[in-house]
């Protein structure tokens, strides 16, 4: 979905997406790409209730306490990918949605607060950076991204 977009694609990504709600119903993901492809063609009303679905269909994955290296979750980081993807793109707005939907689904993961922090710092919302850099602090005091986006 994110070549159909990168190639100006939108109502193909649209279609895709939407073909792919039908196949997994209960996938997150599925539902917040979803939405982003749907808030890039201009629909922000369905757009907004795909991201309501997300997390509604949302279930938070199971650590191991014992994995001594915990890899991420792949779902947050193909969200992730999109929404840098998003920003470097110019689909500001879009992105910042997507963004506060992973961090949302994701609060105890660091990077996903920095992600929506550096989205909001694109859309220039100073104030809103700020507080998402603080709350991947929080999360992980040593979440570098945030530092340095911090610090910028």
């Amino acid at each position: 979905m994110s070549a159909l977009i990168t190639t100006h694609r939108v109502e193909d990504a649209v279609k895709l997406s939407r073909a792919l709600t039908e196949f997994w119903p209960a996938s997150a993901s599925v539902h917040a790409f979803h939405a982003f492809a749907l808030a890039v063609s201009g629909d922000e009303r369905t757009a907004a209730s795909h991201y309501a679905k997300a997390k509604e269909v949302f279930t938070p994955p199971v650590r191991d306490p014992n994995e001594k290296f915990p890899q991420d979750d792949e779902h947050w980081y193909y969200l992730d990918q999109m929404a840098r993807t998003a920003v470097e793109l110019g689909y500001v707005s879009q992105a910042v949605s997507l963004a506060r939907t992973a961090a949302e689904l994701y609060p105890a993961t660091a990077r996903a607060h920095t992600r929506y922090g550096m989205a909001l710092a694109a859309r220039g919302d100073a104030r809103g950076a700020a507080a998402a850099y603080a709350r991947a602090l929080s999360v992980d005091p040593n979440e570098t991204r945030a530092m340095e986006w911090r610090r910028r």
